[in-house]
């Protein structure tokens, strides 16, 4: 789960947010991961995992595959990963519950126009 937090947390606070369309002034637009594809990601995952149910939140919006949220630069990001599981070695529909919370900054800076290059 803290790796799961992670990698949530560096690919929102990297991009900014999170779109199904790479916004204007996005450096390298083939780096940048899709809500559909952040999703599915996590979805395969999960589930790989044996995890039963999951849900991603960001400053307090679940995530779906069609999620939009736009983060200004050095604006906060609240993520919590809220995970369940019913376990197998035991006879019991009671579902065990996992939650991880993190706090960061995101650090996307659009670019308005060309570099300037010092010679």
């Amino acid at each position: 789960m803290a790796q799961t937090t992670s990698y949530v947390a560096r690919v929102i606070g990297e991009q900014g947010g999170i779109s199904n369309h790479i916004p204007s002034g996005y450096g390298d637009p083939s780096s940048y991961t899709k809500t559909s594809s952040l999703y599915s990601t996590l979805s395969n995952g999960f589930s790989e995992a044996g995890f039963d149910t999951w849900k991603v939140k960001i400053n307090g919006k679940t995530l779906t595959g069609s999620t939009s949220i736009t983060i200004k630069e050095k604006g906060e990001i609240n993520i919590s990963i809220k995970t369940g599981f019913y376990p197998i070695f035991i006879n019991s529909n009671k579902l065990v519950k996992i939650e991880t919370n993190r706090t960061i900054f995101s650090s996307f800076t659009p670019r308005s126009g060309d570099i300037n290059l010092i010679k």
